[in-house]
């Protein structure tokens, strides 16, 4: 037990004002996290048809890749320390052309991530609106 201005607080509890999130941050957090999570889903099931049972080799071969990726990552940034990622890390390695490309590639990935946001979105509550309707009360649908 600590004392903090002659008053005993326990362990664990903090004296300090908490940070309040706010409704805008709460939602870029959860899109956020939601994009690479939706992606996987959605992926699966679209993969599904293409390759049948060798569903979970093309996620093994695609998972080895991330890693060489961020592999990648690790080792540039130990001798490039710069906030701008791919931008920059291409653009200081491979040169201009290469970040300004890698850059928009990084876009185009985050705007994928929440177009699969979006039609996952719309699966979900079209699938959740006919199981609602098919269990109305009233005998409709």
């Amino acid at each position: 037990m600590t004392t903090h201005g002659g008053a005993a607080t326990p362990p664990g509890t903090d004296t300090h004002s908490r940070r309040k999130l706010g409704l805008f941050s709460v939602a870029a957090i959860s899109v956020g996290f939601m994009g690479p999570v939706m992606a996987m889903a959605l992926n699966g099931i679209g993969v599904a048809g293409l390759v049948g049972k060798a569903v979970p080799f093309t996620f093994i071969v695609s998972f080895v890749g991330t890693m060489l990726v961020a592999y990648a990552f690790i080792r540039l940034t130990r001798f490039i320390t710069h906030a701008g990622s791919v931008y920059a890390l291409a653009g200081s390695t491979l040169g201009p052309r290469a970040g300004f490309f890698g850059g928009f590639a990084l876009l185009g990935t985050y705007l994928f991530f929440a177009a699969c946001i979006t039609g996952a979105c719309a699966v979900f509550f079209s699938a959740m609106m006919s199981a609602s309707a098919s269990r109305s009360p009233s005998g409709r649908g």
